[in-house]
């Protein structure tokens, strides 16, 4: 978790979906700061929804 979400002062709430094949389909994870939701679909392709302005803040 470190890796993606860097150092953590305090507690992280973490849930993970997991296929019947063992690969991950969903993380989700939130903290007094952020909530962060990351959707697995197919190996090998790439993609990602750029948040609204209202969504985007400086830490």
């Amino acid at each position: 978790m470190l890796e993606l979400i860097g150092d953590v002062s305090g507690s992280v709430d973490v849930s993970i979906w997991v296929g019947r094949d063992g690969f991950p389909m969903r993380l989700d994870f939130s903290d007094e700061k952020a909530d962060v939701s990351m959707v697995f679909s197919e190996l090998g392709e790439t993609s990602f929804e750029i948040p609204g302005e209202d969504e985007i803040t400086d830490l």
